[in-house]
């Protein structure tokens, strides 16, 4: 599909509505690219390296990240026992009064 064609299915679908034309458009791209030897080369490289790339940049990922998620994994577990204080001592004030109250 060319740029002429494109631009007609999406004047179409402009003049018919998109409800209309949404299902059965499907846009279809060409994609030509040439690499230069060097170009190659690295990409070569990377395809047969990429497990132990990838291994390492997650590894990278994980040790860098490892603090931070630890910190608010803390933070979070602290709010909580604050929260689970508040509601036991709000449920006991709240007894406390309807006993009073009667």
């Amino acid at each position: 599909m060319d740029v002429k064609e494109l631009i007609g299915e999406f004047a179409k679908g402009a003049k018919q509505g998109a409800k209309k034309t949404a299902g059965p458009f499907k846009p279809e791209v060409k994609l030509n690219v040439q690499f230069n030897e060097d170009m190659r080369k690295d990409v070569q490289h990377i395809l047969q390296n990429l497990d132990s790339i990838t291994k390492t940049r997650v590894k990278e990922f994980t040790d860098t990240l490892k603090p931070t998620i630890d910190e608010s994994v803390k933070k979070m577990e602290y709010r909580w026992k604050v929260t689970q204080y508040l509601l036991v001592i709000g449920f006991v004030i709240n007894g406390a009064v309807a006993l009073l109250a009667n």
